[in-house]
Parts: structure tokens; sequence; C-alpha cells
């Protein structure tokens, strides 16, 4: 992970060594000052839903953080994704593709990946549960060439089979890149951070 922001020990001309050792006092305050800062205006505007994108169960969001490291006279804030879901941020920064492991299982072949459809999903427009918990599921072609349909079989209010499609099997999924984190924090840094650590810097030169 590349540092967003670094301070050295005097970029701003400091007139005397008590500013210049306050300066060195407060870097890393201000530093995790505009890391936090930065951390809840990315959540508000990225990871709320379009144009961002929606987390389930808030892990994503949380992996997302930042912190300072200090070496000498130099501090240096790094900020995004921490853990495993680094591994999902940055498919979702640049876009790629997910194939199909290939490992078969109890549940499959792995030969394909399981997108679920509408019947499988929340209101909110989570998956229910995978297919590996489902019971009754089949698997019928698809109207795409080589994809497949896992459906369920039930009988409707007049004794009627319906088919209702759960799943589509596909080889491949394409993910759009959508993220933004990149964008957002140069804009960020812009607008907020860089004028923030302005006036920190106005207010120890100010000071008697």
């Amino acid at each position: 992970m590349k540092p967003a922001i670094t301070l050295k020990r005097d970029g701003f001309g400091f007139a005397n060594t008590r500013h210049l050792a306050e300066w060195q006092r407060q870097k890393p305050i201000i530093l995790a000052q505009v890391g936090e800062g930065f951390k809840t205006h990315f959540r508000e505007s990225r990871l709320s839903g379009p144009p961002g994108v929606t987390t389930k169960t808030g892990t994503f969001a949380r992996s997302h953080g930042h912190h300072v490291k200090v070496t000498g006279t130099q501090a240096q804030l790094f900020t995004g994704f921490y853990g495993e879901p680094g591994r999902r941020a940055r498919l979702l920064e640049y876009g790629g593709t997910i194939f199909a492991n290939g490992r078969a299982s109890k549940c499959g072949s792995g030969k394909y990946l399981a997108i679920p459809l509408r019947s499988a999903r929340t209101a909110a427009g989570y998956q229910r549960q995978g297919p590996c918990e489902y019971s009754d599921l089949k698997i019928i072609p698809g109207r795409k060439p080589q994809t497949w349909l896992l459906v369920r079989e039930v009988p409707n209010i007049r004794g009627q089979i319906q088919i209702i499609p759960m799943f589509l099997l596909v080889r491949f999924v394409v993910v759009k890149a959508r993220l933004g984190f990149y964008p957002a924090w140069r804009a960020y840094y812009a607008e907020k951070a860089k004028p923030y650590i302005w006036r920190a810097v106005e207010r120890i030169r100010s000071s008697a």
C-alpha cells in the first residue's frame, strides 16, 4: 500500500524551532484526522449503493481504514482496504473477470458460477441462500448458449406445476469497475484534506 500523504520535517517554512517542534508533534494527529474524515466520506458516498457499491453485512465497509506511520521526522498516512476484502476492493476498483474455479465439491462440478435470480434474492437484492442449501433444484438449458438454469418446480393454486428460475449458471462473470476509491481520494484531498492541513499549519505559525 502506497502512502496517501507524506509530511516531512518542514515543507511549510516555519520561522522558528518552537513552531517546527509543534508541527512535528501535531503531524500524526492531523493525518489521523484526515484519514478518519475520508473514511466517513467514502463510506457515505461510495459504499452505500449506486453509483458505488452496496455492502451486505458491513464487513467490506469495516475493512476500509487508515493508519499513520512515523519514521524519524516524517509522517505518512495510509488509507485503503485491509485483509481479505482488499482483493474484492481491487476487483471493484479496476474491474475484471471472475471464472469458475473448476474444483468439484458435494455441491457441483465447479465448472459454473451460480448467479442468484430474483426468486433467490431478498427484497433488498441479497441472495437468500446458496444453491447447495436447496434440496429441490433442477437444471434446464438457459436461453443463451453455454448457460443453464437451476429451477424449482412448485405447484400453483390450480395444482399446475410452475417453473421458478432460481440461479443462472455461467462459466464466468465480468465485474465492472465501480468502487471509485482513487478518484474519491483525489477529490477529497484537493477539496478537504489539503485545506485542512494548511489551516493547521497557519494555526501553528500564528501561535505565540
